[in-house]
């Protein structure tokens, strides 16, 4: 098994693309209606589908290279070519410009990371980038609401509960918890505790005021 085809592999299902390939052991096998020649392997992600072929030297040497690459394109699927050597480079360049081959080529040199790198295009990034607009949105939305709206909806929902309520039951349920309240009491810490009422009931009206402007 190709060490280049297991690390494209790699990078791709990181990336999100769900792998296909008669080749890899840890990938599902091509679906069995495809047409025509197998590429190395089959990518997908959502409804975009890219199929991968690996060309080196020897593939090329067999000269039924362009017939295979039309007959994977007429699968309905996009092709990415990726060549090992700089001569292949540009034979597979010329040969797909000649016979007006729509592929993404791409130049892969020695090393993995180098492979992993080479391998990248914009077609295959696309989707993370927008992926990550996305989520840097609804944190910023999330944001705004914490520092903007939630310390108002916390300060409305603390004096409503102070508040007394305005039906009959919940009214004198109210006064008899005041009466246990002042149960013990001085007359002046009474009159304090009424004027201390008084003004949390002035302050919550003028907050509601406020939130309904």
């Amino acid at each position: 098994m190709s060490h280049l085809l297991k690390a494209l592999s790699n990078r791709f299902r990181s990336g999100g693309w769900r792998i296909s390939s008669n080749i890899l052991p840890d990938a599902d096998n091509i679906p069995i209606n495809w047409k025509g020649s197998r590429p190395d392997m089959l990518i997908t992600r959502k409804k975009e589908v890219v199929a991968v072929c690996i060309e080196d030297y020897d593939s090329l040497l067999k000269g039924d290279y362009v017939r295979r690459w039309e007959s994977i394109i007429e699968n309905g699927v996009k092709l990415m070519l990726v060549v090992k050597d700089k001569k292949s480079h540009e034979k597979v360049k010329t040969a797909a410009a000649d016979n007006n081959i729509e592929a993404v080529i791409r130049y892969v040199e020695r090393g993995v990371k180098k492979k992993n790198s080479s391998s990248s295009s914009p077609m295959f990034d696309r989707q993370s980038k927008v992926d990550w607009v996305i989520a840097l949105t609804i944190v910023v939305v999330l944001l705004a609401f914490v520092v903007l709206i939630l310390p108002d909806l916390l300060s409305y929902f603390k004096m409503k509960d102070f508040y007394q309520p305005y039906d009959r039951e919940r009214q004198e349920e109210y006064m008899k918890k005041r009466e246990e309240e002042y149960k013990g009491m001085s007359d002046d810490e009474r009159e304090d505790k009424v004027r201390d009422d008084m003004r949390l009931k002035r302050d919550h009206e003028k907050r509601i005021k406020e939130m309904k402007k």
